[in-house]
């Protein structure tokens, strides 16, 4: 399945694949900074030459995310629908190395019917990128495929997993807690990444 993207005079068509993916995925540009609007472009177009899996169990997911209505105690807590989000992983982001997340990877696309600002997720098609790896942290930026929507930067945790054996395909998945949810993905051979709930 493939769907076509204009944007800014520039039809980008990320491709969707099921079944056999040739990875790993070309590297980013050198020297692109994804918190700019000025390399925006540039981004986008790096993102359309993408895969990304459909957003299906087990590869990927679609649901409506949750916020909290009534505040107070857990057990006071009411909750109400909100925004109807995909998540699709990039498709060769389960073969992704730390050294690659370090330098800079797009891991997922987001397709959202509304902003999410828990996670500082926009209305429509955003992309994940991750860089700058600290420890069990990471920079997480938030490139909207709307041109006149800036960038935002979130933080990433970073889990990772050497007592198993690498990941055979991407996954991503929306992640209920008590505040709202979280977005995760499959972004590396024995690693997971979490965009933490309550950045800014």
């Amino acid at each position: 399945m493939r769907f076509a993207l204009l944007l800014a005079g520039l039809v980008l068509v990320p491709t969707l694949v099921a079944a056999q993916i040739s990875c790993p995925s070309p590297a980013p540009p050198v020297g692109i900074d994804p918190t700019s609007m000025s390399d925006r472009g540039r981004i986008l177009q790096y993102a359309g030459s993408l895969g990304f899996q459909p957003a299906a169990s087990p590869t990927g997911e679609t649901r409506p995310l949750t916020v909290v209505s009534t505040p107070g105690t857990p057990a006071q807590r009411r909750f109400r629908l909100s925004v109807d989000a995909a998540a699709q992983p990039e498709s060769c982001a389960h073969r992704n190395t730390l050294a690659d997340l370090s330098t800079g990877r797009i891991v997922s696309m987001q397709t959202m019917s509304g902003a999410y600002d828990k996670l500082r997720l926009p209305g429509g098609v955003s992309y994940l990128w991750i860089d700058r790896l600290e420890g069990t942290t990471a920079r997480g930026v938030i490139i909207p495929g709307d041109m006149t929507t800036d960038a935002r930067v979130v933080t990433i945790r970073i889990d990772t997993h050497d007592n198993l054996p690498p990941r055979s395909f991407a996954e991503a998945r929306w992640l209920f807690n008590p505040t709202d949810d979280e977005l995760w993905i499959s972004c590396g051979e024995k690693s997971c990444c979490i965009i933490i709930e309550g950045d800014p």
